[in-house]
Protein backbone atom coordinates (compact mmCIF):
# COMPACT_ATOMS: atom_id res chain seq x y z
CA UNK A 1 0.00 0.00 0.00
CA UNK A 2 1.62 3.47 -0.76
CA UNK A 3 0.83 6.48 1.47
CA UNK A 4 2.46 9.88 1.11
CA UNK A 5 3.39 11.76 4.36
CA UNK A 6 3.09 15.14 5.30
CA UNK A 7 7.26 15.40 5.18
CA UNK A 8 6.62 14.44 1.49
CA UNK A 9 3.85 17.49 0.95
CA UNK A 10 5.04 19.52 2.87
CA UNK A 11 7.82 20.95 0.49
CA UNK A 12 4.66 20.76 -2.26
CA UNK A 13 3.63 24.68 -0.51
CA UNK A 14 7.02 25.00 -1.47
CA UNK A 15 6.19 25.36 -4.81
CA UNK A 16 3.55 25.14 -7.00
CA UNK A 17 2.40 27.28 -9.56
CA UNK A 18 2.10 28.51 -13.21
CA UNK A 19 2.76 31.12 -15.38
CA UNK A 20 2.89 31.41 -18.55
CA UNK A 21 5.05 34.54 -19.27
CA UNK A 22 6.31 34.99 -22.73
CA UNK A 23 9.78 37.32 -21.93
CA UNK A 24 13.19 37.05 -22.17
CA UNK A 25 13.46 33.37 -24.08
CA UNK A 26 11.37 31.96 -26.74
CA UNK A 27 8.21 29.80 -26.58
CA UNK A 28 10.27 27.01 -28.32
CA UNK A 29 13.00 27.43 -25.09
CA UNK A 30 9.98 26.74 -22.75
CA UNK A 31 8.59 23.78 -24.78
CA UNK A 32 11.85 21.91 -25.45
CA UNK A 33 12.71 22.45 -21.81
CA UNK A 34 9.08 21.12 -20.83
CA UNK A 35 10.09 17.98 -22.81
CA UNK A 36 13.56 17.25 -21.18
CA UNK A 37 11.63 17.51 -17.72
CA UNK A 38 9.12 15.12 -18.84
CA UNK A 39 11.75 12.80 -20.02
CA UNK A 40 13.53 12.56 -17.00
CA UNK A 41 10.66 12.41 -14.57
CA UNK A 42 9.50 8.99 -16.75
CA UNK A 43 12.76 7.49 -15.53
CA UNK A 44 11.84 8.38 -11.75
CA UNK A 45 9.83 6.79 -9.33
CA UNK A 46 6.01 7.87 -10.16
CA UNK A 47 4.54 10.25 -7.76
CA UNK A 48 1.21 11.94 -7.57
CA UNK A 49 2.76 14.89 -8.63
CA UNK A 50 5.01 13.49 -11.46
CA UNK A 51 1.54 12.12 -12.65
CA UNK A 52 0.05 15.57 -13.02
CA UNK A 53 3.17 17.24 -14.63
CA UNK A 54 3.12 14.41 -17.19
CA UNK A 55 -0.18 15.45 -18.05
CA UNK A 56 0.44 18.68 -18.22
CA UNK A 57 2.84 18.49 -20.46
CA UNK A 58 0.41 16.26 -22.50
CA UNK A 59 2.79 13.23 -22.31
CA UNK A 60 1.09 9.64 -21.15
CA UNK A 61 0.76 9.16 -17.30
CA UNK A 62 0.46 6.36 -15.28
CA UNK A 63 -2.14 6.06 -11.87
CA UNK A 64 -1.52 2.34 -11.31
CA UNK A 65 1.04 3.19 -8.11
CA UNK A 66 -2.13 5.67 -6.76
CA UNK A 67 -4.56 2.38 -6.64
CA UNK A 68 -3.60 1.47 -2.93
CA UNK A 69 -3.66 5.33 -1.58
CA UNK A 70 -3.74 5.07 2.03
CA UNK A 71 -2.83 7.44 5.08
CA UNK A 72 -3.66 8.10 8.82
CA UNK A 73 -3.42 12.10 7.83
CA UNK A 74 -5.87 14.16 5.45
CA UNK A 75 -2.78 15.48 3.53
CA UNK A 76 -2.09 11.79 2.48
CA UNK A 77 -5.08 11.99 0.39
CA UNK A 78 -5.13 15.33 -1.35
CA UNK A 79 -1.91 14.59 -3.70
CA UNK A 80 -3.53 11.71 -4.92
CA UNK A 81 -7.20 12.46 -5.93
CA UNK A 82 -5.42 16.25 -7.70
CA UNK A 83 -3.53 13.60 -9.62
CA UNK A 84 -6.72 11.26 -10.25
CA UNK A 85 -8.98 13.84 -11.17
CA UNK A 86 -6.56 15.99 -13.66
CA UNK A 87 -6.14 11.83 -15.24
CA UNK A 88 -10.27 11.94 -15.67
CA UNK A 89 -10.00 8.52 -12.94
CA UNK A 90 -12.66 8.99 -10.49
CA UNK A 91 -11.18 9.29 -6.69
CA UNK A 92 -14.41 7.95 -5.10
CA UNK A 93 -13.47 4.42 -6.56
CA UNK A 94 -10.10 4.27 -8.08
CA UNK A 95 -10.59 1.11 -8.16
CA UNK A 96 -12.60 0.31 -5.09
CA UNK A 97 -11.21 3.08 -1.99
CA UNK A 98 -13.41 6.27 -1.76
CA UNK A 99 -10.33 8.80 -1.19
CA UNK A 100 -13.13 11.32 -1.15
CA UNK A 101 -14.42 9.68 2.12
CA UNK A 102 -11.66 9.39 3.48
CA UNK A 103 -10.57 12.99 3.08
CA UNK A 104 -13.73 13.81 4.69
CA UNK A 105 -13.41 12.09 7.76
CA UNK A 106 -10.83 14.43 8.66
CA UNK A 107 -13.26 17.07 9.08
CA UNK A 108 -12.98 18.52 13.05
CA UNK A 109 -13.48 22.07 14.11
CA UNK A 110 -14.40 23.81 11.21
CA UNK A 111 -11.40 22.64 9.52
CA UNK A 112 -9.89 19.81 7.29
CA UNK A 113 -6.50 18.18 8.99
CA UNK A 114 -4.52 18.96 12.08
CA UNK A 115 -6.04 21.70 13.79
CA UNK A 116 -2.84 23.52 14.30
CA UNK A 117 -1.82 23.74 10.22
CA UNK A 118 -2.78 25.32 7.05
CA UNK A 119 -0.92 23.72 4.70
CA UNK A 120 -3.76 20.59 4.98
CA UNK A 121 -6.84 22.89 4.86
CA UNK A 122 -5.85 24.58 2.00
CA UNK A 123 -4.91 21.14 -0.10
CA UNK A 124 -7.51 19.72 0.99
CA UNK A 125 -9.78 22.40 -0.23
CA UNK A 126 -7.93 22.13 -3.97
CA UNK A 127 -8.54 17.93 -3.68
CA UNK A 128 -12.17 18.50 -2.73
CA UNK A 129 -12.84 20.89 -5.36
CA UNK A 130 -11.37 19.09 -8.05
CA UNK A 131 -13.48 16.53 -6.82
CA UNK A 132 -16.63 18.71 -7.30
CA UNK A 133 -16.90 19.19 -3.93
CA UNK A 134 -16.29 22.66 -3.69
CA UNK A 135 -20.21 23.44 -2.33
CA UNK A 136 -19.56 20.16 0.41
CA UNK A 137 -20.34 22.02 4.14
CA UNK A 138 -17.01 20.83 5.20
CA UNK A 139 -15.06 22.77 1.92
CA UNK A 140 -17.31 25.38 3.10
CA UNK A 141 -15.98 25.61 6.53
CA UNK A 142 -12.40 25.53 5.99
CA UNK A 143 -12.64 27.97 3.34
CA UNK A 144 -14.03 30.20 5.81
CA UNK A 145 -11.44 28.69 8.52
CA UNK A 146 -8.65 29.78 5.82
CA UNK A 147 -9.71 33.35 5.19
CA UNK A 148 -9.79 33.55 9.43
CA UNK A 149 -5.96 33.09 9.34
CA UNK A 150 -5.02 35.40 6.52
CA UNK A 151 -2.13 37.47 8.12
CA UNK A 152 -2.03 41.53 8.45
CA UNK A 153 0.60 41.55 5.58
CA UNK A 154 -1.59 39.49 3.11
CA UNK A 155 0.18 36.27 3.39
CA UNK A 156 -0.12 32.86 5.12
CA UNK A 157 1.90 30.21 7.04
CA UNK A 158 2.11 26.35 6.73
CA UNK A 159 0.82 26.53 10.54
CA UNK A 160 -1.96 28.34 12.11
CA UNK A 161 1.01 30.44 14.36
CA UNK A 162 3.78 30.22 12.06
CA UNK A 163 4.76 33.38 9.86
CA UNK A 164 3.65 33.53 6.39
CA UNK A 165 5.59 32.19 3.03
CA UNK A 166 5.22 32.82 -0.20
CA UNK A 167 4.39 29.40 -0.86
CA UNK A 168 1.74 28.58 1.16
CA UNK A 169 0.23 31.70 0.17
CA UNK A 170 -0.10 31.17 -3.08
CA UNK A 171 -1.37 27.74 -2.91
CA UNK A 172 -3.97 29.53 -0.16
CA UNK A 173 -4.74 31.79 -3.02
CA UNK A 174 -5.75 28.53 -5.36
CA UNK A 175 -8.01 27.50 -3.06
CA UNK A 176 -9.75 30.48 -2.90
CA UNK A 177 -10.52 30.91 -6.67
CA UNK A 178 -11.11 27.25 -6.68
CA UNK A 179 -14.07 27.57 -4.89
CA UNK A 180 -15.47 31.20 -5.97
CA UNK A 181 -12.57 34.23 -5.40
CA UNK A 182 -11.72 36.62 -7.95
CA UNK A 183 -8.46 38.40 -8.39
CA UNK A 184 -10.53 41.33 -7.10
CA UNK A 185 -11.40 39.89 -4.04
CA UNK A 186 -9.76 41.75 -0.50
CA UNK A 187 -8.09 38.49 0.18
CA UNK A 188 -6.54 38.09 -3.10
CA UNK A 189 -5.69 41.68 -3.38
CA UNK A 190 -3.67 41.87 0.08
CA UNK A 191 -2.01 38.44 -0.78
CA UNK A 192 -1.03 39.83 -4.23
CA UNK A 193 0.86 42.74 -3.09
CA UNK A 194 2.48 40.66 -0.55
CA UNK A 195 4.01 38.26 -3.35
CA UNK A 196 4.54 41.62 -5.65
CA UNK A 197 6.89 42.79 -2.83
CA UNK A 198 8.79 39.40 -2.19
CA UNK A 199 10.03 38.77 -5.84
CA UNK A 200 13.67 39.10 -6.24
CA UNK A 201 15.19 41.11 -8.98
CA UNK A 202 16.55 37.74 -10.65
CA UNK A 203 12.48 37.19 -11.48
CA UNK A 204 12.31 34.56 -8.59
CA UNK A 205 10.83 33.76 -5.70
CA UNK A 206 12.28 32.95 -1.79
CA UNK A 207 10.16 30.71 0.47
CA UNK A 208 10.64 33.99 2.91
CA UNK A 209 11.14 37.30 1.71
CA UNK A 210 14.43 38.22 1.94
CA UNK A 211 16.04 35.38 0.95
CA UNK A 212 17.33 33.71 -2.16
CA UNK A 213 15.00 32.81 -4.77
CA UNK A 214 14.70 29.14 -5.49
CA UNK A 215 12.69 26.45 -8.04
CA UNK A 216 9.92 25.59 -5.42
CA UNK A 217 8.70 28.81 -4.65
CA UNK A 218 9.13 30.32 -8.19
CA UNK A 219 6.63 27.46 -9.78
CA UNK A 220 4.45 28.08 -6.43
CA UNK A 221 4.09 31.82 -7.86
CA UNK A 222 3.85 31.07 -11.49
CA UNK A 223 1.16 28.40 -11.42
CA UNK A 224 -0.82 30.70 -9.01
CA UNK A 225 -0.62 33.48 -12.10
CA UNK A 226 -2.00 30.99 -14.36
CA UNK A 227 -4.73 29.83 -12.27
CA UNK A 228 -5.33 34.06 -11.77
CA UNK A 229 -5.24 34.48 -15.42
CA UNK A 230 -3.27 37.82 -14.71
CA UNK A 231 -2.80 39.88 -17.87
CA UNK A 232 -0.75 42.75 -16.83
CA UNK A 233 2.58 40.89 -16.71
CA UNK A 234 4.99 43.69 -15.81
CA UNK A 235 3.58 43.39 -12.06
CA UNK A 236 5.74 40.04 -12.18
CA UNK A 237 8.72 41.45 -13.90
CA UNK A 238 11.78 42.49 -11.68
CA UNK A 239 14.97 43.99 -13.78
CA UNK A 240 13.23 42.67 -16.96
CA UNK A 241 13.74 39.19 -15.38
CA UNK A 242 10.22 37.08 -14.87
CA UNK A 243 9.54 33.74 -12.80
CA UNK A 244 9.43 32.20 -16.24
CA UNK A 245 13.16 33.15 -17.35
CA UNK A 246 14.44 31.90 -13.88
CA UNK A 247 13.26 28.77 -14.02
CA UNK A 248 14.51 28.73 -17.17
CA UNK A 249 18.25 29.24 -15.60
CA UNK A 250 18.16 26.57 -13.49
CA UNK A 251 17.15 23.38 -15.95
CA UNK A 252 20.16 20.64 -15.76
CA UNK A 253 21.53 18.83 -18.25
CA UNK A 254 19.80 16.05 -17.43
CA UNK A 255 16.34 17.64 -17.78
CA UNK A 256 15.79 18.35 -14.10
CA UNK A 257 15.42 21.45 -12.24
CA UNK A 258 17.57 22.77 -9.78
CA UNK A 259 16.28 23.71 -6.28
CA UNK A 260 19.03 26.81 -6.47
CA UNK A 261 21.76 27.67 -9.47
CA UNK A 262 24.37 25.93 -7.10
CA UNK A 263 22.34 22.49 -5.98
CA UNK A 264 22.45 19.13 -7.27
CA UNK A 265 20.12 16.22 -7.81
CA UNK A 266 18.91 14.81 -4.80
CA UNK A 267 15.74 12.93 -3.24
CA UNK A 268 13.46 15.49 -4.02
CA UNK A 269 14.42 16.88 -7.29
CA UNK A 270 11.79 14.98 -8.71
CA UNK A 271 8.66 16.52 -6.67
CA UNK A 272 10.39 19.77 -7.81
CA UNK A 273 10.81 19.33 -11.54
CA UNK A 274 7.10 18.35 -11.18
CA UNK A 275 6.22 21.26 -9.61
CA UNK A 276 8.20 23.59 -12.02
CA UNK A 277 6.42 21.80 -15.39
CA UNK A 278 3.44 22.54 -14.08
CA UNK A 279 4.43 25.89 -13.92
CA UNK A 280 5.87 26.31 -17.26
CA UNK A 281 3.21 24.20 -19.15
CA UNK A 282 0.94 26.88 -18.09
CA UNK A 283 -1.26 25.24 -15.43
CA UNK A 284 -1.72 25.63 -11.47
CA UNK A 285 -3.91 23.68 -9.31
CA UNK A 286 -6.33 21.75 -9.34
CA UNK A 287 -4.58 20.89 -13.18
CA UNK A 288 -7.15 21.36 -15.88
CA UNK A 289 -5.93 20.95 -18.98
CA UNK A 290 -7.33 21.57 -22.37
CA UNK A 291 -7.99 17.41 -23.14
CA UNK A 292 -10.80 18.08 -20.94
CA UNK A 293 -9.74 16.12 -17.87
CA UNK A 294 -12.66 17.35 -15.61
CA UNK A 295 -14.22 16.04 -12.33
CA UNK A 296 -15.45 12.40 -12.73
CA UNK A 297 -18.49 12.81 -10.96
CA UNK A 298 -19.89 16.07 -12.83
CA UNK A 299 -22.83 15.48 -14.08
CA UNK A 300 -24.17 12.49 -12.40
CA UNK A 301 -27.61 12.05 -11.96
CA UNK A 302 -29.52 12.95 -8.55
CA UNK A 303 -31.22 9.91 -7.66
CA UNK A 304 -33.43 8.71 -4.78
CA UNK A 305 -32.15 5.68 -2.55
CA UNK A 306 -32.79 3.48 0.40
CA UNK A 307 -31.11 1.46 1.94
CA UNK A 308 -33.11 -1.71 4.35
CA UNK A 309 -31.04 -3.80 6.67
CA UNK A 310 -32.87 -7.38 7.84
CA UNK A 311 -35.33 -5.15 9.83
CA UNK A 312 -34.78 -1.56 9.89
CA UNK A 313 -33.96 1.09 7.34
CA UNK A 314 -30.24 2.23 7.48
CA UNK A 315 -30.84 5.13 5.13
CA UNK A 316 -32.83 7.26 2.98
CA UNK A 317 -32.28 10.07 1.00
CA UNK A 318 -31.13 11.64 -2.53
CA UNK A 319 -27.22 11.74 -3.96
CA UNK A 320 -25.47 12.60 -7.25
CA UNK A 321 -24.24 8.95 -8.18
CA UNK A 322 -23.95 7.51 -11.88
CA UNK A 323 -24.10 3.65 -10.77
CA UNK A 324 -25.73 1.94 -7.82
CA UNK A 325 -22.57 0.87 -6.74
CA UNK A 326 -21.65 4.66 -7.02
CA UNK A 327 -25.02 5.56 -4.40
CA UNK A 328 -23.31 3.42 -1.71
CA UNK A 329 -20.31 5.08 -2.03
CA UNK A 330 -21.59 8.75 -1.99
CA UNK A 331 -24.14 8.49 0.77
CA UNK A 332 -21.79 7.26 3.21
CA UNK A 333 -21.37 10.71 4.74
CA UNK A 334 -25.23 12.00 4.89
CA UNK A 335 -26.09 8.28 6.24
CA UNK A 336 -22.72 7.86 8.37
CA UNK A 337 -22.38 4.27 7.68
CA UNK A 338 -19.54 2.31 7.03
CA UNK A 339 -18.92 -0.17 3.91
CA UNK A 340 -17.09 -2.55 2.35
CA UNK A 341 -16.31 -3.62 -1.19
CA UNK A 342 -14.20 -6.17 -2.91
CA UNK A 343 -13.28 -7.53 -5.68
CA UNK A 344 -13.92 -10.29 -7.09
CA UNK A 345 -13.72 -12.47 -10.49
CA UNK A 346 -17.15 -10.73 -11.46
CA UNK A 347 -16.23 -7.00 -10.50
CA UNK A 348 -16.51 -5.33 -7.40
CA UNK A 349 -18.88 -6.34 -4.84
CA UNK A 350 -20.73 -4.90 -1.59
CA UNK A 351 -19.76 -7.19 1.27
CA UNK A 352 -20.90 -4.71 3.92
CA UNK A 353 -22.91 -2.01 5.36
CA UNK A 354 -23.15 -0.62 8.27
CA UNK A 355 -21.47 -3.40 9.89
CA UNK A 356 -24.72 -6.17 8.06
CA UNK A 357 -21.86 -8.53 6.22
CA UNK A 358 -22.75 -11.20 3.58
CA UNK A 359 -22.63 -14.97 4.80
CA UNK A 360 -24.29 -17.81 3.15
CA UNK A 361 -27.43 -16.80 0.99
CA UNK A 362 -27.59 -13.67 2.33
CA UNK A 363 -26.03 -10.90 0.91
CA UNK A 364 -26.72 -7.12 -0.29
CA UNK A 365 -28.42 -6.54 -3.18
CA UNK A 366 -30.05 -3.91 -5.92
CA UNK A 367 -32.97 -2.92 -7.89
CA UNK A 368 -33.72 0.12 -9.58
CA UNK A 369 -37.16 1.29 -9.79
CA UNK A 370 -38.38 -1.31 -8.75
CA UNK A 371 -37.16 -4.09 -10.81
CA UNK A 372 -37.88 -7.81 -9.94
CA UNK A 373 -33.98 -8.70 -9.35
CA UNK A 374 -34.64 -11.74 -12.66
CA UNK A 375 -34.88 -8.30 -14.85
CA UNK A 376 -31.49 -7.46 -13.72
CA UNK A 377 -28.61 -8.53 -15.74
CA UNK A 378 -25.30 -5.86 -14.74
CA UNK A 379 -23.78 -5.60 -11.65
CA UNK A 380 -24.03 -2.86 -9.24
CA UNK A 381 -20.51 -1.10 -10.71
CA UNK A 382 -22.23 -1.51 -14.15
CA UNK A 383 -26.02 -0.05 -14.76
CA UNK A 384 -25.80 3.71 -15.62
CA UNK A 385 -28.44 5.62 -13.62
CA UNK A 386 -30.73 8.21 -14.77
CA UNK A 387 -31.88 11.39 -13.63
CA UNK A 388 -34.54 10.60 -10.96
CA UNK A 389 -33.92 7.25 -10.77
CA UNK A 390 -34.79 5.41 -6.95
CA UNK A 391 -31.95 2.76 -5.89
CA UNK A 392 -33.39 0.11 -3.61
CA UNK A 393 -30.12 -1.81 -1.62
CA UNK A 394 -31.47 -3.94 0.84
CA UNK A 395 -29.91 -6.75 2.98
CA UNK A 396 -32.04 -10.46 1.98
CA UNK A 397 -31.96 -13.64 0.30
CA UNK A 398 -32.24 -13.72 -3.55
CA UNK A 399 -35.57 -15.64 -3.16
CA UNK A 400 -37.31 -13.17 -0.52
CA UNK A 401 -35.79 -9.89 -2.46
CA UNK A 402 -38.79 -9.64 -4.85
CA UNK A 403 -41.46 -9.49 -1.70
CA UNK A 404 -39.77 -6.96 -0.08
CA UNK A 405 -39.29 -4.61 -3.06
CA UNK A 406 -42.71 -5.17 -3.66
CA UNK A 407 -43.41 -3.64 0.00
CA UNK A 408 -41.43 -0.99 -0.72
CA UNK A 409 -42.96 0.23 -3.39
CA UNK A 410 -45.35 2.92 -2.48
CA UNK A 411 -46.81 6.02 -3.47
CA UNK A 412 -44.70 8.74 -4.30
CA UNK A 413 -45.10 12.91 -5.45
CA UNK A 414 -42.80 15.63 -5.94
CA UNK A 415 -42.24 19.51 -4.93
CA UNK A 416 -40.04 21.47 -7.40
CA UNK A 417 -38.08 23.57 -5.30
CA UNK A 418 -36.56 26.93 -7.01
CA UNK A 419 -34.76 30.24 -5.16
CA UNK A 420 -33.13 33.23 -7.41
CA UNK A 421 -31.14 35.27 -6.18
CA UNK A 422 -31.40 37.35 -9.35
CA UNK A 423 -35.04 38.00 -10.91
CA UNK A 424 -35.29 35.27 -13.92
CA UNK A 425 -38.68 33.10 -14.93
CA UNK A 426 -38.91 29.19 -14.25
CA UNK A 427 -40.89 26.77 -15.40
CA UNK A 428 -43.05 24.78 -13.03
CA UNK A 429 -42.34 20.85 -12.78
CA UNK A 430 -45.44 18.99 -12.63
CA UNK A 431 -46.31 16.90 -10.04
CA UNK A 432 -45.87 12.97 -10.40
CA UNK A 433 -47.73 9.99 -8.91
CA UNK A 434 -47.57 6.48 -8.46
CA UNK A 435 -50.86 5.25 -8.28
CA UNK A 436 -50.94 1.29 -6.66
CA UNK A 437 -54.63 -0.20 -5.60
CA UNK A 438 -54.19 0.26 -2.19
CA UNK A 439 -52.57 3.50 -2.15
CA UNK A 440 -53.12 7.19 -3.08
CA UNK A 441 -50.66 9.73 -2.44
CA UNK A 442 -50.32 13.17 -3.48
CA UNK A 443 -49.03 16.85 -2.37
CA UNK A 444 -50.32 19.81 -2.67
CA UNK A 445 -49.84 23.69 -1.74
CA UNK A 446 -52.06 24.27 1.22
CA UNK A 447 -54.90 26.07 -0.88
CA UNK A 448 -54.96 23.12 -3.14
CA UNK A 449 -53.06 23.85 -5.67
CA UNK A 450 -49.84 22.18 -7.05
CA UNK A 451 -46.72 22.11 -4.89
CA UNK A 452 -44.16 24.57 -5.24
CA UNK A 453 -41.22 25.93 -3.20
CA UNK A 454 -39.97 29.06 -5.62
CA UNK A 455 -38.74 32.17 -4.83
CA UNK A 456 -36.95 35.33 -7.16
CA UNK A 457 -34.50 38.04 -5.75
CA UNK A 458 -34.31 36.12 -2.47
CA UNK A 459 -31.72 37.60 0.05
CA UNK A 460 -28.56 36.15 1.57
CA UNK A 461 -29.45 35.18 5.42
CA UNK A 462 -33.47 35.76 4.41
CA UNK A 463 -35.51 32.66 5.93
CA UNK A 464 -37.94 31.18 3.08
CA UNK A 465 -40.84 29.02 3.91
CA UNK A 466 -43.77 27.49 2.21
CA UNK A 467 -46.37 24.60 3.02
CA UNK A 468 -47.76 21.93 1.40
CA UNK A 469 -50.24 19.08 2.05
CA UNK A 470 -49.46 15.16 2.31
CA UNK A 471 -53.00 13.38 1.12
CA UNK A 472 -53.51 9.87 1.77
CA UNK A 473 -56.53 9.21 -0.09
CA UNK A 474 -56.04 5.13 -0.30
CA UNK A 475 -57.02 2.76 2.08
CA UNK A 476 -53.89 2.02 3.37
CA UNK A 477 -52.05 3.70 6.42
CA UNK A 478 -48.79 5.00 5.17
CA UNK A 479 -45.40 6.20 6.65
CA UNK A 480 -43.91 8.92 4.63
CA UNK A 481 -40.40 9.73 4.01
CA UNK A 482 -38.58 12.40 1.72
CA UNK A 483 -35.24 12.92 -0.35
CA UNK A 484 -33.86 16.33 -1.62
CA UNK A 485 -31.46 16.25 -5.15
CA UNK A 486 -30.32 19.42 -7.22
CA UNK A 487 -28.47 22.63 -6.23
CA UNK A 488 -26.20 21.71 -2.83
CA UNK A 489 -28.41 24.87 -1.19
CA UNK A 490 -31.21 22.12 -0.64
CA UNK A 491 -29.47 19.55 -0.17
CA UNK A 492 -27.87 21.04 2.44
CA UNK A 493 -29.84 23.37 3.98
CA UNK A 494 -33.58 22.58 3.35
CA UNK A 495 -35.72 21.69 6.45
CA UNK A 496 -38.52 20.15 6.29
CA UNK A 497 -41.10 20.32 9.86
CA UNK A 498 -38.09 22.38 11.02
CA UNK A 499 -35.77 19.84 11.20
CA UNK A 500 -33.44 18.83 8.98
CA UNK A 501 -34.86 16.94 5.58
CA UNK A 502 -33.13 13.41 6.13
CA UNK A 503 -34.50 13.24 9.75
CA UNK A 504 -38.47 13.75 8.57
CA UNK A 505 -40.81 10.83 9.22
CA UNK A 506 -44.53 11.35 8.82
CA UNK A 507 -47.38 8.53 9.48
CA UNK A 508 -50.80 9.08 8.30
CA UNK A 509 -53.65 7.10 8.79
CA UNK A 510 -56.22 6.32 5.69
CA UNK A 511 -57.97 9.60 4.21
CA UNK A 512 -55.52 11.63 6.45
CA UNK A 513 -54.19 14.79 5.31
CA UNK A 514 -51.17 16.76 7.14
CA UNK A 515 -49.82 20.22 6.47
CA UNK A 516 -45.64 20.19 6.38
CA UNK A 517 -43.57 23.19 7.20
CA UNK A 518 -40.88 23.65 4.37
CA UNK A 519 -38.06 26.28 5.56
CA UNK A 520 -34.41 27.03 4.21
CA UNK A 521 -32.37 30.01 5.48
CA UNK A 522 -30.01 31.08 2.45
CA UNK A 523 -26.50 31.10 3.42
CA UNK A 524 -24.83 34.54 3.94
CA UNK A 525 -21.21 33.35 3.02
CA UNK A 526 -20.93 30.62 0.78
CA UNK A 527 -19.33 31.16 -2.66
CA UNK A 528 -21.59 27.78 -4.26
CA UNK A 529 -24.40 29.85 -4.60
CA UNK A 530 -25.66 30.88 -8.17
CA UNK A 531 -27.84 32.91 -9.04
CA UNK A 532 -30.93 30.47 -9.74
CA UNK A 533 -30.79 27.06 -8.35
CA UNK A 534 -33.20 24.19 -8.88
CA UNK A 535 -34.03 20.40 -6.74
CA UNK A 536 -36.36 18.64 -6.31
CA UNK A 537 -38.31 17.05 -2.71
CA UNK A 538 -39.54 14.29 -3.34
CA UNK A 539 -41.89 12.73 -1.02
CA UNK A 540 -42.17 8.67 -0.99
CA UNK A 541 -44.25 6.24 0.87
CA UNK A 542 -44.82 2.78 2.31
CA UNK A 543 -47.64 0.89 3.90
CA UNK A 544 -47.25 0.22 6.96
Amino acid sequence: MRSYSIYGLLPALMFIFGLGLILGLSASAQESAITEAAEYLKTTDPSAWSTMALIAADEEASTEHLKDTEGDKAINYTAPILALTAADKDPRGYPDSDLVQELLTYHQEGQIGELDLLNDSIFAILALAAAGEQDHSAVVETRSFLLDNQLSDGSWGFAVASDGDTNTTAAAVMALVATGSTNEDPAIVEALDYLRQAQNEDGGFPYTPGDSSDAASAAWVMSMINVLEEENLQYWTREENSPRDYLLSLQSEEGYFRHQSDRQENAFTPTETSYVVVALAGYGYPVETESGHDNPESGAPSVRFRILGEEEEICQGAVEAETPLMVIKNAAEQCEYEYEIEQSDFGPYLTSIAGLTASGQTGWLYTVNWQSLDEISEGSADRQLEEQDYVLWLFDEWEQADERIAEDKGGRAEVPLRVELSEEEGEEEEEEKEEEPEISFQVTASDGSEPEFFFTEAERGQQLEETVTLHNEGTAALETAAGVSGHSLFREHLKIAYEPWRQFRDTMKAGESNDIDLSLTVPTDSPGLDSSMEGTLVFWVTAK
